[in-house]
């Protein structure tokens, strides 16, 4: 991996602090050759969450790459990649006022939360 990501089997990942929208987000992986994460694991998860626990001091909320904005809760990865990992929180995804096609992690539970 490059200097300042981090590497977790053959992936490579880095962790941004400045707040942005998920698809400001995700066009700024893609510029870089990438997408934001996408998770297939419980192993994933929490390497990605201590990732994000370094880098902010705290388990911030942080976007990862799926979205359902294609089909209404089905969701899939930008990388093309299966989704078949889930950690919804509870009541999660729930679309709330049918507005929600990005994926959070770390909310409250650390879990994955619909935004």
């Amino acid at each position: 991996c490059q200097q300042n990501w981090s590497q977790f089997g053959s992936r490579c990942f880095r962790i941004f602090t400045t707040p942005t929208n998920w698809n400001d987000a995700e066009k700024n992986c893609v510029t870089m050759g990438g997408h934001l994460a996408s998770l297939h694991n419980k192993e994933e998860y929490a390497f990605i969450q201590g990732l994000v626990l370094s880098k902010t001091g705290s388990n911030a909320e942080t976007w990862l790459g799926a979205t359902d904005v294609i089909q209404n809760l089905v969701w899939v990865w930008t990388d093309g990649s299966a989704f078949d990992y889930y950690n919804w929180s509870a009541g999660q995804p729930d679309n709330n006022m049918q507005s929600e096609h990005c994926l959070e992690m770390n909310f409250p539970g650390f879990c994955f939360n619909s935004y």
